[in-house]
C-alpha cells in the first residue's frame, strides 16, 4: 500500500469493484486463501478498510494481518525462506539480472493498459461538431441557459463525463409580475456515464430559458469534466445533431 493515495482511497469505482471481488471470492471460494498480508498500510488505508471489513467474514478477517511499515519483513522470514523471498520484501531472491522486484516471477499490480477497457472513450465523443467542454470544481455547479422563444419547440441534449458521475437537472426560468421565478421540471439525480454518453430531450411547453445544471456540489474532492452538447428544434424536424 506504499502508493496508496487520498485520491484512490476515496475513488468509488475502485471501492465498489474491490466490494463485488471480495464477496464473488469469499461466497465460492473461502477455503482457497490461506492468508493475506497488507503491508505499507497508511491513513489512508485506515479510511477503507472499516467498508470493506463489514462484509468480511470471521474466518477470512481471521487470515488478515495488516502491518505498516515496520515489522512485515520479520514476518515474512517466518514463514518463507529467505532465498525463496524476493529481496523487495526483505529475502535474498532476485531477477537474473539482479532486479530485486522479481519482476520475472511477480506480476505486480499497476495501471490497467488501456487496450484493455471495455467502458466509452470520452475523445469520440469530444470531438462531435459542437460538443463544448467544462471543468466544473469540487462543490460547484455550471448552467447551460437556453432560449426558447416559442412553445413547442424540442430541447436535446447529451452529455458525458470524463470520470466518476455528476449531478444533473432541468430548471425553467420565466418572467412574472414579481421578476423571475424558477421552476424545476428535472429534479437533481446523479448520473454515471461509464459506458456511453447521456441522452435526453424534452417538449418546451413555454417561452422563456431553460437551463440545464450540471451539479458538482456534493463532491469534496473532484473537479468533474464534462463535454456536453445541447440543440433546440421543431418536433417535425427532429434534428440529427445529437444521434
Amino acid at each position: 500500500m506504499d502508493k496508496m493515495t487520498l485520491a484512490k482511497a476515496t475513488d468509488r469505482y475502485s471501492i465498489e469493484h474491490f466490494l463485488i471481488a471480495v464477496n464473488i471470492f469469499q461466497d465460492n471460494y473461502p477455503e482457497l486463501l490461506k492468508s493475506v498480508y497488507v503491508i505499507n498500510a497508511s491513513t489512508y488505508f485506515t479510511m477503507v478498510f472499516p467498508v470493506v471489513k463489514a462484509i468480511l467474514s470471521g474466518s477470512i478477517l481471521g487470515k488478515l494481518k495488516i502491518f505498516g511499515t515496520d515489522g512485515w519483513k520479520e514476518e515474512f522470514l517466518k514463514i518463507m525462506d529467505a532465498e525463496e523471498l524476493p529481496a523487495c520484501l526483505g529475502g535474498k531472491k532476485t531477477d537474473p539480472d539482479g532486479n530485486p522486484q522479481c519482476n520475472t516471477i511477480i506480476n505486480w499490480a499497476g495501471t490497467v493498459p488501456e487496450h484493455y477497457f471495455k467502458t466509452k472513450d470520452v475523445k469520440n465523443f469530444a470531438k462531435l461538431n459542437g460538443v463544448k467542454k467544462v471543468i466544473i470544481p469540487r462543490q460547484a455547479s455550471f448552467e447551460v441557459k437556453v432560449e426558447v422563444n416559442r412553445p413547442g419547440l424540442m430541447l436535446e441534449w447529451e452529455y458525458e463525463v470524463a470520470y466518476h458521475d455528476i449531478g444533473f437537472k432541468l430548471l425553467f426560468e420565466e418572467k412574472c409580475h414579481n421578476g423571475t421565478e424558477t421552476l424545476e421540471i428535472i429534479p437533481m439525480e446523479k448520473f454515471e456515464t461509464e459506458y456511453e454518453p447521456l441522452r435526453g430531450s424534452i417538449i418546451c411547453k413555454k417561452q422563456g430559458i431553460y437551463i440545464i445544471v450540471f451539479d458538482n456540489t456534493y463532491s469534496w474532492f473532484k473537479s468533474k469534466e464534462v463535454y456536453y452538447l445541447t440543440c433546440l428544434a421543431s418536433p417535425k424536424e427532429k434534428s440529427n445533431a445529437l444521434l
